[in-house]
């Protein structure tokens, strides 16, 4: 009687579950605007969206890779403006994939009495390793991805959208199989890196001996596959014609280049930490074997060992576009699958073990008001410092000058280490090394524009005049760390300050 009064009691506690996205999303936090890779990723959608003078730089012109995304983008900042749709669009990611995790680990509780408290300390710890200040810590533990990729990250931008894998998972799970699909295709019409995931995910998704449980015959698993396989094709031959010249030279050329100085950190496995590496493995195949008669460990059996595979064929023979391709990116699906995996367990063994120790209800609901309402305060206290930090930034006051003085016209030659003026300013500028085309023959062009710049900033007059003639270049950036501005005869100072000098060029 005892027994069945302390489940009854736990029952209120099922309200909460209408809250916890918003509570996720808020402990999640995120980055302010224009971080890391925003300044490569949001370059064509806000051209599309007329932000700035962005539709004259030259990288606005490229072949986009991620045309979903950059046209969601654009539709984000005319109906909801560049800020709001931003951290809104982040917001209902994270809170989405808070979300799933929990949906994910109901299915490995074992159907008993503590199976409710087992569940509401899940998502205790779920929200614990997630909350900003705190996330760091656990991901030192398992991290987010090989070769330093991640699903999440801290702000907006194409991966976020590996969350419909998840998504993918927990549908099919549930036996939504068309729903699944639609998420496998999904996935890699916002991100092309997720093309190889989606299929590793489907293919895995109908072998493994837990469709018997599921109760999914083999036809209805047939058609499944059928349809990813359709849409991946699909997306599959786009990139291959649009992101690629059709020249096999221009293609390894501008791949291995690309592997080996742009993002040897992603695509050489000789380049990734080895401790953060090996635990990854660890932690997973501990997952896997958690979990080994859910549909989540013998996914994560089945995929794990697919990335090393990978991973062993990368280091024993060098393939500039398998290493572009990155088919360890579903890594980024695993690390979070693991988490789900060994924080079930442990939930399920604290609430097995010290059921009858734990507090009332009415006191464990306070508990959990505590808190969520320290862990939202903290996402929303980071969010402000990280604006806060923005506006102390040795480019800021460069950028906010930028943003009056530009006239239409105007083309800026800024230290090719500088990532964020572009976007900060508005201004179109010559190249930067984070900001680069996917498409071979583009990324080949753009190398030769860093070579350039780079000449110019080592000091030579003929590099700029050479750029003044063929690109139009009115403007330079000149910082302080490089001392006095080396071509006072080709022009004219406008702006300084004690990081940067602004220069306008003599026609």
């Amino acid at each position: 009687m005892k027994l069945f009064q302390r489940a009854e009691a736990t029952a209120p506690l099922s309200r909460w579950l209408y809250l916890y996205p918003i509570i996720f999303g808020l402990a999640y936090s995120q980055g302010a605007l224009f971080s890391s890779n925003q300044n490569t990723k949001f370059i064509t959608g806000l051209a599309l969206a007329g932000y700035g003078d962005i539709a004259a730089d030259w990288m606005a012109g490229i072949t986009d890779p991620f045309p979903l995304f950059s046209h969601l983008l654009a539709w984000q900042y005319q109906f909801l403006g560049l800020y709001a749709g931003t951290h809104l669009s982040f917001f209902l990611l994270a809170a989405a994939y808070g979300l799933l995790g929990v949906q994910l680990a109901k299915s490995l509780f074992s159907s008993n009495e503590t199976k409710q408290r087992a569940q509401w300390l899940f998502c205790l710890l779920w929200l614990l390793v997630h909350t900003i200040g705190l996330r760091g810590v656990f991901q030192s533990i398992i991290p987010d991805g090989l070769a330093g990729q991640y699903m999440l990250g801290d702000y907006y931008q194409p991966c976020c959208f590996g969350v419909l894998l998840l998504a993918a998972i927990a549908a099919y799970q549930t036996k939504r199989l068309l729903a699944a699909a639609a998420c496998l295709i999904a996935a890699p019409l916002f991100h092309p890196a997720y093309l190889i995931s989606s299929a590793f995910v489907a293919a895995a998704l109908v072998s493994i001996p837990a469709n018997k449980a599921l109760g999914i015959p083999w036809c209805r698993r047939l058609l499944f596959t059928l349809l990813v396989a359709a849409g991946i094709g699909a997306c599959c031959l786009w990139n291959a014609t649009a992101l690629t010249s059709g020249d096999p030279a221009v293609r390894d050329a501008a791949y291995r280049l690309m592997a080996e100085t742009r993002i040897p950190h992603h695509a050489l496995p000789t380049h990734w930490h080895p401790l953060g590496t090996a635990v990854f493995f660890i932690a997973g195949f501990c997952a896997a074997w958690l979990g080994r008669r859910q549909l989540a460990g013998q996914l994560l059996f089945m995929l794990i060992g697919i990335v090393a595979a990978a991973v062993g064929w990368a280091l024993v023979d060098f393939n500039p576009t398998v290493a572009v391709a990155a088919p360890w990116r579903v890594s980024v699906l695993l690390a979070p699958l693991s988490w789900v995996v060994l924080l079930a367990a442990l939930a399920e063994r604290l609430a097995d073990k010290y059921y009858f120790s734990m507090p009332p209800a009415g006191a464990l609901r306070k508990w959990l008001a505590t808190a969520c309402l320290c862990a939202c305060l903290a996402g929303m206290l980071h969010l402000g410092l990280e604006y806060y930090r923005k506006a102390q930034r040795e480019d800021y006051g460069l950028c906010r000058f930028l943003r009056q003085y530009h006239t239409a016209g105007s083309q800026y030659l800024i230290p090719p280490q500088e990532t964020r003026i572009r976007l900060e300013a508005g201004v179109p500028v010559f190249a930067t090394r984070k900001s680069h085309p996917t498409k071979d023959s583009e990324f080949l062009a753009w190398n030769v524009r860093i070579e350039a710049a780079r000449q110019v900033y080592d000091g030579s007059p003929a590099a700029l005049q050479k750029l003044m003639k063929d690109h139009a270049i009115t403007h330079i950036v000149w910082p302080e760390t490089k001392g006095n501005f080396p071509f006072p005869a080709l022009g004219s100072r406008v702006y300084t300050d004690s990081n940067y000098s602004l220069w306008v060029l003599a026609k």
